[in-house]
């Protein structure tokens, strides 16, 4: 199941720099703005979502751009989906009335 952050948030938000390729910021950016979908949300949705329902896209993705063995692509791949999976079953919980924790405490 995907977790949907229109029924409920997960949190709040974090100003984090991170490096995106000129290319790949351009092509989100536009999309976004077509779309009037905020470029943070839009980017946060797939960097969640792909990990959980495609971990293999991610393991090839890595293998591409890095060079990197199967085998540390595919482990990368398998902590992405396993972390999220643990997110959103926390967050399903909390909806269902159980125990509100936190769930990052990255700043």
């Amino acid at each position: 199941m995907i977790y949907n952050p229109r029924e409920r948030p997960l949190g709040g938000f974090i100003l984090a720099i991170v490096r995106i390729w000129d290319e790949v910021h351009h092509v989100y950016r536009q999309v976004s703005d077509k779309h009037n979908v905020t470029l943070g949300h839009l980017m946060s949705a797939l960097l969640m979502t792909v990990p959980v329902e495609c971990p293999g896209c991610v393991a090839y993705a890595l293998q591409e751009a890095f060079e990197m063995k199967p085998e540390r692509a595919r482990e990368i791949a398998m902590d992405l989906m396993d972390m999220f999976l643990e997110l959103i079953q926390l967050a399903q919980e909390a909806d269902t009335g159980g125990e509100e924790r936190t769930i990052c405490k990255e700043r």
